[in-house]
């Protein structure tokens, strides 16, 4: 209400001193200016992509003659398919933001191939001990044993195990929430983790163990703007998705280790 006045006071005051000017001239100079201001809404875009994981191979080619199996070109089995210790893959799941600035939570979820949960925390053991972050990414031509890979963290220093948040998704067996601990600028990019490694001294028995499974990620942001921190925004963003004020969207990407027997 204060404002309003002031805008109020300041024309009066532009039409007095027009008003003393037309009493003292014959001679008018006039000019007239229109200020649009124009307003929107900010928005928030990222997108999740694997640049260097191929999840289909390439199927087999029979150099167009069927009937003669020696034209036959053998296909490549996906980046996630028939692996065996001392495989390493390039694995990156890379968050990008498109557009705005945001505070950014990924969620990893380890499940059976058919998509259902796993259970056993064993397993989810052996699993994660085929996930790591390197920088530089490891070398696919290169085995590795689990001493080898002891140096390197499963998920990138950047990013924070959240172990306290209040959503019952936490008590998820094969739930992992990730906090990114910096802002996400607008037009960057940032890795969750680099590589899969079936250890070199993995037996059959741990093959067993580690089974079939897929990896899901999927990344939650909200702006950065007018939040004291990202804790702050982290409360606000969960109190949306808890009260079903907004809609989650995400991405997924995934892969599927299949034991060779």
């Amino acid at each position: 209400m204060t404002r309003r006045k002031k805008i109020i006071t300041g024309t009066l005051c532009i039409g007095l001193i027009a008003s003393l000017s037309i009493g003292a001239t014959l001679a008018f100079l006039t000019d007239t200016e229109e200020v649009t201001n124009h307003f929107s809404i900010g928005g928030l875009d990222i997108t999740i992509d694997e640049p260097e994981w191929n999840d289909e191979g390439t199927p087999d080619d029979d150099g167009g003659t069927s009937d003669d199996p020696s034209d036959d070109i053998p296909g490549t089995p996906g980046d996630g398919e028939d692996l065996v210790p001392g495989d390493t893959r390039e694995k990156d799941p890379t968050i990008t933001a498109v557009t705005g600035d945001s505070y950014m939570r990924v969620i990893l979820t380890i499940q059976n191939k058919d998509g259902t949960p796993i259970t056993d925390k064993e397993r989810l053991n052996y699993i994660l001990d085929t996930v790591y972050y390197a920088s530089p990414v490891l070398d696919e031509d290169n085995s590795y044993s689990l001493a080898d890979l002891s140096k390197y963290n499963t998920i990138n220093d950047d990013f924070t195990l959240v172990t306290d948040k209040s959503s019952s998704n936490t008590n998820v067996t094969g739930v992992y929430y990730y906090n990114y601990n910096n802002i996400l600028q607008e037009g960057s990019s940032v890795k969750l983790f680099t590589n899969i490694v079936v250890p070199i001294d993995y037996n059959q028995q741990d093959l067993k163990v580690l089974g079939e499974y897929q990896i899901v990620i999927y990344a939650q942001v909200i702006q950065s703007d007018n939040f004291a921190d990202s804790a702050e925004a982290f409360k606000a963003l969960d109190a949306e998705i808890e009260n079903g004020t907004i809609q989650e969207d995400y991405a997924t990407v995934g892969g599927i280790i299949v034991n060779s027997n």
